[in-house]
C-alpha cells in the first residue's frame, strides 16, 4: 500500500512539474503579446486563454478528447509515429493539468507584467540596447516573482485537478491516477479510510504550502 501511494503522489507530482514547464513559457509569451502587442484579435485571445476556468472540467476533458484523441487528426498522426496515444496516458494528464492550470498562470505574469511597466524598457532601448538583452535583462527579472507566484498557483491547481483528466487521461491506476482520482475511486469503492485520509491531507499540505508562497510573494512584491 505504501508503494501505491508513493507511485500515485509521484505521478500527481510529476504531472504538476511537467505542466509548468508547458505553461509557463506558453503562458509568458502569450501575456507578452497581449500586453506589449497592439493587435485587433487581442481582446479574443485574451478572453480565449481564460475559457478553462469557467467551462465545466469535463467539457474541457471532452473537447481535449476530440482534438488529441485517436480519432482526431492529430492523435492519429501522433500515433502513427511513435506507436503510442496522447489520451490515456500519462501524457494525457499533463496536457489536462496544463490546460486548466494555464490561465492562473498566465492572470500571474500578466499582472507583474501590468505592474512592472514600460519606462525601464522604453529607457534601455533609447540608449540603443536590444530587444533580446532587454527580454532577458530587465523584462524577466522585472517579472520574476509574478511568474513563481503563477507557478506555485498552477502546480497548486494540478494537484487538485480532476473533470478534464479523468475524461482525457481516464482513472488508470499507476499510469494515470492522481490523488484526485485516487481518492475518487476510493469513495466510490468503499476503499481505506486511513487511506483516504492519508492522500487528503498529503494534497491539501502540498495545495497550502504553494498558496503559503503565493500569498508571501504577493505580499512582498506588492502584487496584490
Amino acid at each position: 500500500m505504501t508503494l501505491v501511494l508513493t507511485d500515485i503522489i509521484l505521478l500527481s507530482l510529476g504531472a504538476g512539474l511537467s505542466a509548468l514547464i508547458l505553461t509557463l513559457p506558453c503562458a509568458f509569451i502569450l501575456a507578452l503579446v497581449v500586453r506589449r502587442i497592439g493587435f485587433w484579435g487581442r481582446l479574443c485571445l485574451n478572453s480565449f486563454a481564460y475559457l478553462p476556468l469557467v467551462l465545466p472540467p469535463v467539457l474541457t476533458g471532452y473537447l481535449l478528447l476530440l482534438s488529441l484523441g485517436r480519432r482526431s487528426g492529430i492523435g492519429r498522426l501522433f500515433e502513427n509515429l511513435t506507436g503510442t496515444s496522447v489520451a490515456f496516458s500519462w501524457m494525457a494528464v499533463v496536457i489536462a493539468v496544463a490546460v486548466m492550470s494555464f490561465p492562473l498562470v498566465y492572470r500571474s505574469i500578466l499582472i507583474a507584467l501590468i505592474a512592472h511597466g514600460r519606462e525601464t524598457e522604453q529607457a534601455a532601448a533609447s540608449l540603443g540596447v536590444g530587444k533580446m538583452t532587454i527580454l532577458r535583462k530587465i523584462t524577466i527579472p522585472g517579472i520574476l516573482p509574478g511568474m513563481v507566484i503563477g507557478a506555485s498557483l498552477g502546480f497548486a491547481k494540478s494537484l487538485g485537478e480532476f473533470g478534464a483528466t479523468m475524461v482525457f487521461a481516464a482513472n488508470i491506476p499507476g499510469e494515470t491516477q492522481t490523488i484526485s482520482l485516487a481518492i475518487y475511486t476510493l469513495l466510490q469503492g468503499g476503499g481505506p479510510t486511513n487511506t483516504i485520509l492519508i492522500l487528503s491531507m498529503i494534497s491539501v499540505t502540498l495545495s497550502l504550502f504553494a498558496l503559503m508562497g503565493t500569498e508571501y510573494l504577493s505580499e512582498r512584491y506588492h502584487l496584490v
